[in-house]
């Protein structure tokens, strides 16, 4: 028969074992309880947009310095229709077409989507609504690999 402090040493290192435990478990929780209150926000989540029609055109493909053979592809966006949300400005700005990897787009890109000074593509400008996501966002149906930075 064990005697009363061997049990109760092990009784001991078992609520230590279970506190090491959920001291590591609620560490790696990756949001907290003051995150969650309302005095402070949760950012990000389920963001809702507004989509515009209209078409982007591409203003010029130039090649990046230091011959990477990446080429930078700006453009300039004409909605067909009148937008809504007052800080929304595209009046004479300029974008670039990037790849979902960020990286620059390459000649082979250019090629496959005919990427040249001129053309006009279908393009959707998304507008937020509701939440914290980016403000202003580019669809290009035809464009299955590029996005817009």
């Amino acid at each position: 028969m064990k005697s009363l402090s061997a049990f109760v040493s092990q009784r001991g290192i078992d609520l230590f074992k279970v506190s090491m435990t959920l001291i590591l478990l609620v560490s790696l929780c990756p949001y907290s309880l003051a995150a969650a209150s309302p005095s402070h926000p949760r950012v990000g989540g389920a963001c809702i947009y507004k989509q515009y029609k209209g078409e982007a055109e591409i203003v010029s493909v130039t090649p990046r310095p230091g011959g990477t053979g990446e080429y930078e592809i700006k453009f300039s966006f004409h909605p067909q229709e009148t937008i809504q949300e007052e800080f929304v400005r595209i009046e004479g700005q300029q974008w670039s077409i990037v790849q979902k990897d960020s990286s620059y787009p390459r000649e082979d890109f250019l090629k496959r989507y005919g990427i040249k000074t001129g053309k006009h593509l279908p393009c959707y400008l998304k507008v937020i609504t509701k939440g914290t996501c980016t403000p202003v966002l580019f669809d290009f149906p035809t464009i299955k690999t590029g996005k817009a930075k």
